[in-house]
Order: structure tokens, then C-alpha cells, then sequence
């Protein structure tokens, strides 16, 4: 069959000896297994990729995205976001026999590119980590990587200049919907304080490149929705009239307030004060 001759063919050329080889190798490695996640996801092609995509296949296609993703920067993009697309369709079976095995190494080398490495290398990074979050047998919340790989996130979120490498790790960030994910209380609150933050300062545009200005606002949404779903996440842990909960709900009711005056600033000025008293009468009137 077509497929097992090109995974043949990666399996062949990913580790050969001349760079351009593999930096191809590599490319096809990408995009065949996002084909992969096409084919699964369609009812006629599923029951085809069944087939042929056994155990011993899976393995063998992450051992050599591992390789490729240690390997020169040209190779390693496509190799991660690879990765992440085959982790995406692994079954159950596949999963708990190798949670502290491949697994384990595909989460390692892929948190590695997350933190260091040229943009788009972090960018296929945070992108493979969120199609690894999307299979719901992915033992995120259950293994002992499971604090530095969403830690590496955070840190994309908050320190990275790139927007759209920041974006990515949100994306990852929003398939986590459960307490159990995370694993415990302190995780969720790293990535509650993360999120503030960033919201916080998210219009400190210094050192930040001009053509980055554009995605600003694509993050600011995707960070006040990772915002509901992890304040909601703390609230089920803690109770919802506790203190520290109350604080948390006076910043966000600040944030907001702020991003309404920002949004109302940015209208037309002569409208600006009629519409600032207008949104605020209630207050004003007490």
C-alpha cells in the first residue's frame, strides 16, 4: 500500500547522512502525518488506516520523529509538528503500554523546542503539544511530566515576543478543560496567575516588532477564554467565596473595566465621554 511505502521511505531517509536528505525526509514526515489526522478523522479512510497503522508502526514513526527533532533546526519544525499529529491518533493501548517510554520522550523533546530555538521551530512546538492534548487518552494530568510540559506553555505565554508563538501555546492551554489535567491545585494556579498577567500587560508593546501588532488582539480573546475556563477550574477547587478567589475576581473585574475604557477610547473621541456615562450611569447614580 501507498502509505506504508512512505512510511517506509521516512523511516529510511530521516537519519541519512546528507542534510538535505533528511531536512526533506523531514518535510514529508510533517505532512504525512497530518494526512494521518485527515484519514482518521474520515469515516471511509479511518477503517483503511486501522489497517496498516499498528502498534509497531506508530513506534517506529515517533522514533524517527524524535531523531529529526534533535536534529539541524531545518528539520526539526516539520519532525515536531509530526509528532504531535501521529500522538493525536494513537490509541489507547498504544498509549498506556508507553506512557513513561516514547511517550515520555516525544514530551520531552517537544517541551525542549518549546522553550528554545528559532520562532517557528517554538510555534510547530506549541502546535504539536495541543494536537497531543486533543487525544482524550493523553496522560496529561497523570504523569510526572505533566507540570514542565504545561510550564513550558506558560512561559511561551508570558516571556515569548512572538504572538503567534504565544497564540499556539494558548490554543495547547484551551484543551484543557478538567482539574484533572492539570493534576493539582499549584499547577492551576501558576497557570491562572500566567494567564492574568499577561492580560495585564498585554498592551506593553516594547520590543515588540511591528508586524506582530496584528495578532494582538487574536491573543487577548484566546487568553480571556483560557481565563473563564481556568478561573472556573480554581473555583472547583477552592470555594468560590474564599478570599483568595474574591481577589482574583476584583483583578479580573479590573481587567475588564480597563479593556472597556480602551475599547471605548478607541471609538470615535467626540462620542468617547457620552459613551463612557452611558456604560457607567448605573454607578454614577448610586
Amino acid at each position: 500500500m501507498f502509505i506504508i511505502d512512505v512510511a517506509s521511505t521516512i523511516q529510511d531517509t530521516i537519519k541519512d547522512n546528507n542534510l538535505i536528505v533528511r531536512i526533506r525526509s523531514s518535510w514529508l514526515y510533517g505532512n504525512f502525518c497530518d494526512n494521518l489526522i485527515f484519514m482518521s478523522e474520515n469515516q471511509e479512510s479511518s477503517s483503511i488506516l486501522d489497517e496498516w497503522l499498528d502498534n509497531n508502526m506508530i513506534k517506529k514513526l515517533l522514533e524517527s520523529g524524535i531523531s529529526a527533532a534533535k536534529d539541524n533546526d531545518k528539520c526539526r519544525a516539520s519532525a515536531l509538528r509530526g509528532l504531535g499529529g501521529i500522538i493525536r491518533i494513537c490509541p489507547k493501548n498504544f498509549i498506556d503500554n508507553q506512557t513513561n517510554n516514547i511517550i515520555k520522550e516525544v514530551v520531552l523533546v517537544t517541551k525542549r523546542n518549546a522553550e528554545t530555538g528559532s520562532v517557528k521551530i517554538r510555534w510547530n512546538s506549541c502546535h504539536a503539544i495541543c494536537n497531543m492534548f486533543k487525544n482524550k487518552d493523553f496522560p496529561i494530568g497523570k504523569s510526572s511530566w505533566t507540570s514542565p510540559l504545561i510550564m513550558s506553555l506558560l512561559k511561551s505565554i508570558k516571556n515569548c515576543r512572538n504572538f503567534k508563538v504565544r497564540i499556539n501555546a494558548s490554543n495547547a492551554l484551551l484543551e484543557l478543560t478538567t482539574k484533572e489535567q492539570y493534576g493539582n491545585k499549584d499547577l492551576v494556579k501558576n497557570t491562572l496567575e500566567c494567564v492574568l498577567s499577561s492580560l495585564e500587560n498585554i498592551d506593553d508593546l516594547a520590543n515588540t516588532r511591528y508586524g506582530e501588532y496584528k495578532y494582538q488582539q487574536q491573543l487577548k480573546e484566546k487568553l480571556y477564554t483560557l481565563l473563564d475556563i481556568i478561573m472556573n477550574i480554581y473555583i472547583e477547587i477552592l470555594d468560590k467565596n474564599s478570599d483568595e478567589i474574591k481577589s482574583y475576581n476584583d483583578r479580573i473585574n479590573n481587567l475588564k473595566q480597563s479593556q472597556e475604557m480602551e475599547e471605548l477610547n478607541s471609538k470615535n473621541p467626540a462620542k468617547f465621554y457620552e459613551d463612557f456615562l452611558d456604560t457607567h450611569k448605573d454607578e454614577i447614580n448610586k
